[in-house]
């Protein structure tokens, strides 16, 4: 029987957003204490367009659907 090797990037993945979860009330609290909180949203949402579009584009094989 094949064993497959564990793969830690899965792990540290996990960690990585179970820390970013954390840590996110506080952002947002410290944020909205220096602008306003529809300013905030008008930023929140295409940086994080850009950050999805650059780790799409990172990642070899990720091809976009088909038109059909």
């Amino acid at each position: 029987m094949p064993k497959n090797p564990r793969d830690i990037t899965t792990d540290l993945g996990l960690l990585l957003l179970a820390g970013i979860w954390g840590v996110n009330f506080t952002v947002v609290k410290v944020v909205l204490e220096q602008i306003e909180p529809l300013a905030f949203n008008a930023l929140r949402f295409p940086l994080a367009a850009i950050a999805l579009a650059v780790m799409v584009r990172s990642r070899p094989g990720i091809t976009h659907p088909a038109r059909e």
